[in-house]
């Protein structure tokens, strides 16, 4: 914000540029086709069913899965 004050709050990035490349990099697989008519709470709800033991976040040294 401070190096462009006119620029709307939501418009703001949450994540740093660097950050983000990780996230989205390990998450799109490139050409994959994804239902455009599903919301993504769905989608993250079905693959939680598929991998419960996956882990899902990562903090410092704790991970964390959706079962866990």
């Amino acid at each position: 914000m401070a190096a462009d004050d006119a620029r709307a709050i939501d418009c703001l990035p949450i994540v740093p540029e660097s950050e983000r490349h990780i996230c989205c990099a390990s998450l799109i697989t490139p050409g994959a086709e994804y239902p455009k008519d599903v919301p993504l709470a769905k989608l993250v709800e079905q693959q939680v069913e598929r991998t419960p033991d996956a882990v899902a976040v990562t903090y410092d040294e704790q991970r964390l899965t959706s079962r866990s």
